[in-house]
């Protein structure tokens, strides 16, 4: 799943628009369950992890494989998700996933009269709890 946390001081972000800050962006296929799901009842939860290393068994013991091990770091987010509607913050989210996941550019900026933004289903989620 490919989503962008968009905060109050990104500089990705004109703070002078309708877009919400502090909250957390992804795109989907206008249909679906997740969406269906997300009308039904609009409370979210997610976990992101990182993967930091894995720790082979003989770090720990010589021959015990039980003791292998992986360190990661990891967030658990819970907050209300909603289906963003304003063409203007979808592309701007949209916006923001493009510079997250093609940093080298190489494409045209999406505006809100493109065809594409109106298409594409932007979900939004307010954090209302983040902890590690």
């Amino acid at each position: 799943m490919n989503f962008v946390y968009v905060k109050a001081d990104d500089p990705r972000v004109d703070t002078h628009c309708t877009i919400d800050l502090d909250a957390i962006y992804m795109h989907s296929h206008p249909f679906g369950e997740k969406l269906d799901n997300i009308k039904r009842n609009s409370q979210v939860g997610f976990e992101v992890d990182q993967h930091i290393c894995f720790l082979p068994s003989y770090y720990f013991h010589p021959t015990d494989a039980s003791q292998a091990d992986t360190l990661y770091i990891s967030i658990v987010i819970k907050g209300n998700a909603l289906i963003a509607e304003d063409n203007k913050e979808k592309a701007k989210a949209l916006n923001a996933l493009m510079q997250k996941y093609q940093k080298e550019g190489k494409y045209e900026t999406l505006d809100f009269y493109m065809p594409s933004v109106h298409e594409v289903t932007v979900i939004k989620i307010i954090p209302k709890e983040m902890r590690d």
